[in-house]
């Protein structure tokens, strides 16, 4: 999925009227990791990211909070667009755990990720509370992934 694919599934999930909540929380969490899982069950783990990641698209803060939570304890790559996109969430119980989960991404073994989501980087630029994480991001590209960025605009992949 692009980014740009990626922000237009967020504003349909966010626009729904009603709440993934109706399928119950329990039902929700039963299958996301948490940091203390310790499973060897790789498709377990990547379906219970997945389900995360849509829980960070919720019209509820509450399930908001639970998958980013998820997706903060993740070490998926599959987390960071949608940890990105919860960098200007109006909560703030969802935006700082967000933060700081990007935040601990900013390293250069993660440089290769970030150069795919530049249109998703670029939007969180415009947005008041995404702090200052996009700008680190960039600082990151700039300084220690110059090879990755190269790499990226000779690639096939449009983003």
């Amino acid at each position: 999925m692009t980014p740009h694919e990626l922000i237009r599934l967020e504003s349909g999930c966010r626009s729904r009227r009603y709440s993934l909540g109706a399928l119950g929380r329990d039902a929700l969490l039963a299958g996301a990791p948490t940091p203390d899982d310790a499973t060897d069950d790789a498709t377990e783990d990547r379906y219970g990211t997945a389900v995360a990641a849509l829980m960070s698209f919720d019209r509820s803060g509450y399930l908001r909070e639970a998958g980013v939570a998820r997706l903060a304890g993740t070490d998926d790559p599959f987390a960071v667009p949608f940890l990105l996109l919860r960098l200007n969430d109006p909560v703030e119980q969802v935006r700082v755990p967000s933060q700081d989960a990007v935040a601990a991404r900013l390293a250069p073994e993660h440089v290769g990720l970030l150069v795919e989501l530049p249109p998703l980087i670029d939007g969180l630029r415009r947005r008041r509370r995404a702090g200052r994480v996009p700008a680190a991001v960039e600082e990151l590209l700039h300084h220690g992934g110059m090879e990755a960025l190269w790499n990226g605009a000779r690639s096939d992949a449009p983003p």
